[in-house]
Parts: structure tokens; sequence; C-alpha cells
């Protein structure tokens, strides 16, 4: 099991199938929150909750924009990997950081098109991992906390 994801709280971001966070789930995740704005994706994920007995998943269907605008739950492990070529990351960081979806030391994974050049990232946003094919960029973030 990864210690990243072991009894940690995760957020989905535009879940699509959930496979990111249902992995997490099956990685001993404590619980991990799915957003999805289309409805049969949204559909998907209730039948695959339930297939897969997965008590510790809540979906919410609805924009993740709508819902990242919203004051959060922090969160130890964000996903963040969007329609492509659509410019939702850089608005989804925003968000992150400004309604308190994240805790003091949060992992944070962005998965974009490989030909995104420009991710505003946050200065106490490092990056642990990356790896870049021909279509896809990977990137992992830890998130250290800001001491005033």
């Amino acid at each position: 099991m990864l210690p990243i994801l072991y009894e940690s709280s995760c957020l989905d971001c535009f879940a699509g199938s959930g496979a990111l966070g249902f992995e997490a789930l099956s990685r001993s995740a404590n619980n991990v929150t799915f957003i999805e704005v289309n409805t049969q994706n949204s559909e998907l994920l209730f039948k695959n909750k339930a297939r897969l007995q997965a008590h510790k998943a809540s979906i919410i269907n609805n924009d993740s924009l709508v819902e990242l605008s919203k004051i959060g739950t922090c969160f130890d492990v964000v996903f963040i990997d969007p329609p492509f070529r659509k410019g939702l990351i850089n608005k989804t960081i925003h968000l992150l950081e400004k309604n308190q979806w994240l805790s003091n030391e949060s992992w944070i994974y962005i998965e974009s098109e490989a030909e995104l050049s420009r991710i505003d990232i946050p200065f106490n946003w490092k990056l642990h991992r990356e790896n870049i094919t021909k279509h896809i960029a990977c990137r992992l973030f830890i998130r250290y906390l800001i001491l005033k």
C-alpha cells in the first residue's frame, strides 16, 4: 500500500470513470469524494460504488468549478484530471487554495495534455515527480504548510 494514500481523505475532481478514486480506496484511502458533472458518468460511478461495495465513496454530480467555489473540507490527496484543452487546471488550483480544500501537506496529482506549458503552481507547492510522454503530462506535487 502507498503511504500517501493510507488512511487519507481523497478528492477526485473531474472524476470521469472514477479510476483514480477507486484505486485510492483499494489502496487503503479512508474516503474518496468524487465530483463529476456528466450525468451518465455519475450514474456509472454510483453503479461502481455499489458493485465494489465502496462505502467510503461519496459522489457529487456537479460541475467541479462550481463545487470548488464553495468553502471546502480539507483533503490529503487531490486528483486533478480534467478534460484536456478546456483551461480548467489553473482555475481548479486557484479554487482549491482559496476555499480551503487542501490540508497542510496535501499531495496533488495533475494530469494534463503534454503541450500545456503554463500551470500556475502556488509557491508552497513543490514538484515531487513528473512524467511527460508525447501526449500526457503527469505531475505530483506536495503542498507545504505556510507559516505566518
